[in-house]
């Protein structure tokens, strides 16, 4: 495997702020307090660690997490030492996602494991365990549910594993299981994989994994780890968390305080903004969610001066939810900006690994870490990489092409294709014979008309039929000249559905089971392990 990186700023889609951000603007040293200590305050590290008083209570959650799966040596071996005091995590996290969701899920969490290697290299009085955090109280349904694959002719196919998608079902995503339907879904899928190599072993996977009545998070869990499981990451549960009741001190002191967190990121805010950057979320008085039979409801104010605030049909003012609090310690869960701070509040997390946007919005949120006084880790980006298979590489070869060339708008590589297999000649023998049959037909028409001006429509008419003649004669060979080529223009087409689907990176489309049984799995893993031990300031093109 080989590899070649380019810099993020000569590729589209990241905001200024991420851009500032890898190039290392001062701005975010405040923004980011943590980020320079991960490898040379040891001070930092060993208050996290101490500080935790939740080993028991996470060991045991993550266990319920991974109770369907056996354990790998290297996971049993991190599961023990994560009770130890001084054992830090290594945090990603995503939401649950069909086959596993789109690769950059499986991205994060393989930078999460070279990132507590290259720690545990540097600062052997620590133990750095890779975490991976499950967002499974989303109750983003069509999210979680859907998926894209690409055939053996890299042709794009979306499927969903739920029956009746809905993208206003709010129903929390851990509560969800497969139906009978799932069993039509991964047929289909697997008759669109046939054509790849190795396909039997990923359709005996799929067959295994997804099965009626098995819980939505079971599977993604059962799926990554069974790509990743050896490298010894661990998996915790964000609804098992919320179940056990840990979140209740941070949720109480977010409701006895209403707004308060509003005003500190709103403190940030005014922060970000005069620097020139974007806000990437919204935060709210109260920015939690609440749970009830199974649904996630936000939490939006009655009224600009109302008490009250509506949860679904319903009213309530400060002193119900703290009611609801006390009858249910699991009634609520945080919402995108809050998340981050409950997740360091529960787990002691070193650095966390985020893609762009969770930079974005975690930029927000220094002061929210001190107001609940949570140590803010270190925020690492995740790596980002396009992979090439064979195919598509001797392709780019042949055609002196390089992958980025394909990053870009469908109508601007149209444009380039049409230029490319035109023959710019003939155009312009079809418009030389249009203009020499115009000047030889107004010849015509003054001789006529000389003779006898009744001829004039005539000759007028014959013109214009002799001109459409020759349009229909340039029409014909521009579309003979098409069909020579199409072959080579579908290749072109190809490359860019595998390369830049929908005109999106790779990464944020196909689900790492479309690359992973193309090659060897366990090697290919290995290899990208030791490419994310680099900085991850570059998207890399990782050639298979």
């Amino acid at each position: 495997m080989t590899y070649r990186s380019i810099k993020y700023g000569s590729l589209p889609g990241f905001s200024k702020l991420f851009l500032n951000f890898i190039n290392g603007n001062e701005f975010f040293d405040n923004r980011f307090p943590n980020n320079k200590r991960l490898f040379t305050d040891k001070t930092f590290l060993s208050e996290i660690a101490h500080s935790n008083k939740h080993r028991n209570l996470i060991a045991e959650t993550i266990s319920a997490t991974m109770k369907d799966i056996i354990l790998s040596p290297a996971q049993a071996k991190n599961l023990n030492l994560l009770k130890s005091t001084n054992s830090l995590a290594v945090v990603t996290g995503q939401q649950v996602g069909f086959l596993g969701g789109p690769l950059y899920t499986l991205v994060k969490a393989l930078s999460a494991v070279a990132l507590s290697i290259k720690l545990n290299d540097h600062h052997k009085d620590f133990a750095f365990i890779p975490i991976f955090w499950i967002e499974d109280n989303d109750h983003d349904n069509l999210e979680s549910s859907q998926i894209t694959i690409f055939d053996q002719n890299y042709n794009p196919h979306i499927f969903n594993c739920d029956e009746s998608p809905d993208k206003t079902d709010r129903r929390i995503v851990s509560s969800r299981v497969f139906s009978s339907y799932i069993n039509d879904v991964i047929q289909n899928i697997c008759q669109h994989l046939s054509g790849l190599n190795n396909n039997k072993e990923l359709i005996a996977i799929l067959n295994n994994i997804y099965k009626p009545s098995k819980s939505w998070t079971s599977a993604f869990v059962e799926l990554i780890h069974n790509l990743i499981g050896f490298t010894g990451i661990l998996f915790i549960s964000a609804s098992g968390l919320q179940s056990s009741g840990i979140f209740y001190e941070p949720i109480r002191k977010e409701l006895e305080n209403l707004g308060k967190t509003e005003e500190l990121i709103h403190y940030a805010n005014n922060q970000l903004e005069s620097a020139a950057y974007h806000i990437q979320a919204k935060s709210s008085k109260i920015n939690l969610f609440f749970h009830k039979a199974g649904f996630r409801y936000k939490i939006e104010p009655h009224g600009e001066n109302s008490e009250y605030f509506k949860i679904s049909d319903e009213n309530y003012d400060d002193k119900d939810l703290l009611n609801k609090l006390s009858q249910d310690h699991s009634a609520f869960s945080p919402n995108v900006l809050l998340r981050p701070v409950f997740q360091d509040y529960s787990l002691p997390t070193a650095a966390y690994i985020a893609g762009p946007s969770e930079i974005g919005y975690c930029s927000q949120l220094k002061e929210v870490y001190d107001y609940f006084q949570v140590s803010m880790p270190a925020f690492i980006p995740r790596h980002s990489i396009t992979l090439v298979d064979k195919k598509t590489t001797r392709f780019l070869e042949k055609n002196e092409l390089s992958p980025e060339f394909f990053f870009c708008k469908k109508e601007v590589l149209k444009s380039f294709i049409n230029d490319k297999f035109k023959d710019s000649n003939i155009e312009e023998l079809i418009n030389k014979s249009i203009d020499d049959i115009k000047i030889i037909f107004n010849d015509l028409k003054t001789f006529a008309n000389s003779v006898d001006p009744t001829l004039d429509g005539f000759v007028e008419s014959s013109g214009t039929k002799t001109r459409q003649i020759i349009e229909s004669i340039g029409k014909k060979i521009k579309s003979a000249e098409i069909r020579k080529y199409d072959f080579l223009i579908n290749k072109y087409y190809q490359a860019s559905q595998f390369l830049y689907p929908f005109e999106t990176f790779q990464e944020r489309i196909y689900p790492p089971v479309n690359f992973l049984y193309i090659n060897d799995k366990e090697a290919l893993i290995e290899n990208l392990l030791q490419l994310f031990k680099n900085p991850p300031d570059s998207h890399s093109f990782v050639y298979l």
